[in-house]
């Protein structure tokens, strides 16, 4: 009988220690809170090129005709995780693509038709085949 009162002693006592803000209660410290929001600046600074594409809207820089004899308009091109949706005015160019090293790798997947594009270094630009600029036009 005793031995159960002393556990039930013991049990209040650990209570009212949590109850009044004992430090052997689980918290945060103020350390563990800067190595997690230290961890995610640290992960934001490594987002590479390539991680900034999918989910991109870019439009060309000139403006080209919408068809034979059509309006001039920029033409878009737009990029979700493995595909893209390139607008030729009279057109859409749809298929798969892939980036490594701030260059992107795509296969028209009506023709077969490879391209390749270069980016700058924040992803705001574009230029496929050499020749094609678009600058980016999502927030």
């Amino acid at each position: 009988m005793r031995s159960l009162a002393l556990y039930c002693l013991s049990i209040s006592l650990s209570l009212a220690a949590l109850a009044c803000g004992d430090s052997a209660s689980p918290t945060t410290s103020d350390s563990e809170t800067s190595d997690t929001s230290d961890s995610s600046a640290t992960s934001d600074a490594q987002l590479t090129v390539c991680d900034m594409i999918p989910g991109a809207k870019f439009q060309t820089v000139e403006q080209f005709a919408q068809g034979p004899g059509g309006p001039l308009a920029h033409l878009s091109l737009s990029f979700d995780e493995t595909e893209y949706a390139r607008d030729h005015g009279d057109y859409l160019e749809e298929g798969m693509y892939t980036c490594a090293d701030s260059t992107l790798m795509g296969s028209d997947a009506n023709n077969g038709e490879d391209w390749t594009a270069t980016i700058n270094e924040d992803a705001t630009m574009l230029v496929i085949d050499g020749s094609s600029e678009y600058e980016r036009v999502d927030p």
